[in-house]
């Protein structure tokens, strides 16, 4: 056998790196698949072509499924790919193609040679869409691009394409399978039904009320605190810094009573009057801090929006007489 058969028989050793497990009930042409794909996987070639012809002809003496047949032409179009047999391997993955139109090859899994004679192939095999629509003038799309309006048809490669019709008001879309030298038709379905129309002799159709407005209430408190918090806590600092400046001459006639050279009197008279002062100081700043957290609630209570109900409506419109009756409506 050739180096070069060697070597591509080892870069596709996907097929059989993975066999399954046989299955309870399993066909005999299903069983001969997979031991051919054990003879793949220890690169016996020639039992691998082997048990395909033997899988292949089982298959169509029990009438496999058309999924079946298609993967055995499968592995038959690699077996001949391997053996640089083109011609045959093209025939077998057209044969393939035509079982199962889905089929296809990874190309991060054969090589690169392998899926261009596959997709060639593939290439090669087309099949018609028809479409037809109940509704003049619909556009039909095909994969997301326009190929014009129903009734049509068109030659398209194989596999699943998605198909979109569409008319003002309606749209139909489905998923349709293409296969080789066979016809795919797509009935689309768009009728709408008309609209009812409203004539002047039609009684008015019935509007609910308008909703609530919502206004929102002033602060007049929640300023009233927040100015008191202000303005007593600049008394309290206000006599804090007059109480500070009182300490100060305290202390120097404190030192000169102790040196006999001041008053008592004068001395008693200031530490009163700053005692005085501190306790009023220390009042007013807890007095300010309570109004400014009342402000602050004040702030969010005050806040909140207060809904209004709805202002009164009078319509008048057409009633039971027609055109020449009339009806009054009023909303409150």
């Amino acid at each position: 056998m050739r180096c070069s058969c060697a070597t591509l028989l080892l870069i596709c050793l996907c097929l059989g790196s993975a066999v399954p497990a046989r299955a309870q009930g399993q066909s005999d042409a299903e069983r001969k698949l997979e031991a051919a794909l054990i003879c793949y996987g220890k690169l016996q070639l020639k039992c691998f072509g082997a048990r395909l012809q033997e899988a292949l002809v089982l298959a169509r003496e029990q009438r496999a499924t058309p999924k079946l047949v298609g993967r055995i032409q499968l592995h038959l179009g690699v077996h001949h790919a391997v053996l640089n047999q083109r011609s045959k391997a093209t025939r077998a993955f057209r044969e393939a193609l035509r079982r199962d139109p889905l089929l296809d090859l990874d190309p991060q899994q054969f090589k690169p040679e392998l899926v261009t004679l596959f997709r060639k192939a593939r290439a090669r095999l087309k099949g018609t869409l028809a479409v037809n629509a109940d509704a003049k003038g619909a556009v039909v799309h095909l994969d997301g691009e326009r190929i014009g309006v129903a009734p049509l048809r068109r030659t398209l490669s194989i596999g699943r394409h998605t198909v979109r019709v569409t008319r003002p008001g309606s749209t139909h879309e489905t998923q349709v399978l293409i296969r080789v030298n066979k016809t795919t038709r797509v009935q689309a379905t768009l009728n709408v039904p008309a609209t009812t129309r409203q004539t002047k002799a039609s009684a008015p159709v019935a509007q609910p009320p308008p909703p609530p407005t919502t206004t929102r209430r002033g602060r007049f408190w929640t300023w009233i605190a927040a100015g008191g918090a202000v303005v007593t806590l600049a008394v309290a600092i206000g006599l804090g810094a007059s109480a500070s400046a009182d300490h100060t001459a305290w202390e120097e006639e404190f030192e000169r009573g102790q040196s006999g050279a001041g008053d008592r009197q004068t001395w008693e008279a200031l530490g009163q009057d700053l005692e005085a002062k501190a306790t009023a100081a220390n009042v007013l700043f807890a007095t300010s801090g309570v109004l400014a957290v009342t402000a602050a609630v004040l702030f969010f209570v005050e806040g909140r929006p207060t809904e209004r109900p709805a202002a009164t409506r009078t319509s008048v419109g057409p009633g039971p007489g027609g055109v020449y009756g009339l009806s009054l409506t009023r909303s409150f």
